[in-house]
């Protein structure tokens, strides 16, 4: 982030297309997210723009200030390797350049701080596994993944519990439990396998595909006459047997 704080002008890549960006802030709460301007944007209509006007333009559909994370970034570029398409109509050097000046405004950037740490406050994730980008582990839990993983697996269940970062505990745990069940004391172990059920069989709407969806879906194929009947019938067994096996 100390080397996008410094260069005025970058270009980011995400899925959908690239831009011109200059760093506006950085979340106080949370410097690992930053606030990036869209310079295909004239930064006049927004210099002295309320707090609340620069949170819709983080927040609203048309995203002038683009959130990113230090720890997800994406693809990132000096200027003079930019793509040839620019989202917002490419501009020439001098215009990215005046424009991201401009935007270095000390009360400016203020605001911006203000505004992404307004827009950041959303309801964290149930699950471990979108929990991972939320902050940086420590080095003394980095030490002790390394430790881990060296460990035979036999001795590995006693550091599982020396991890200060929860997150790092539960994976560690599940880790242990679905690699080499027979290691893990038998109380965890009952917890673990009521999770496992619990995430192949649940009913709720989650983001992952479940047992009972993918029968679903294997029985709509066969109706619909999918060409590979013998294999989506073996893949059907496999599945009705996996839900015999973790029937909540």
């Amino acid at each position: 982030m100390e080397r996008l704080e410094t260069n005025l002008l970058a270009a980011v890549t995400f899925a959908w297309g690239s831009y011109m960006v200059t760093f506006v802030g950085s979340n106080p709460n949370d410097r690992s997210q930053v606030g990036l301007f869209d310079l295909a944007f004239d930064p006049a209509d927004f210099l002295n723009a309320s707090v609340d006007d620069l949170v819709t333009a983080i927040t609203g559909k048309t995203k002038v200030i683009r959130r990113v994370r230090a720890n997800a970034f994406p693809g990132l570029m000096p200027p003079q390797f930019r793509p040839v398409e620019i989202r917002g109509g490419a501009q020439n050097d001098a215009v990215y350049s005046a424009r991201a000046e401009v935007l270095k405004n000390p009360e400016f950037r203020a605001r911006v701080e203000e505004a992404l740490a307004i827009s950041a406050v959303y309801e964290k994730s149930p699950y471990v596994e979108m929990q991972m980008l939320d902050k940086f582990y420590g080095a003394t839990d980095e030490a002790q993944i390394e430790q881990y993983q060296a460990t035979p697996w036999d001795q590995r269940y006693p550091l599982v519990e020396r991890f200060s970062d929860s997150r790092l505990t539960e994976l560690a745990t599940r880790h242990l439990y679905l690699h080499n069940t027979d290691l893990v004391p038998l109380p965890i172990r009952k917890e673990q396998e009521a999770w496992l059920s619990d995430r192949l069989m649940t009913e709720n709407p989650v983001p992952w595909l479940t047992v009972p969806r993918a029968i679903q879906l294997a029985i709509d194929l066969e109706h619909e006459g999918d060409p590979n009947q013998t294999q989506l019938g073996e893949i059907l067994d496999w599945l009705k047997n996996l839900e015999s096996e973790h029937q909540i």
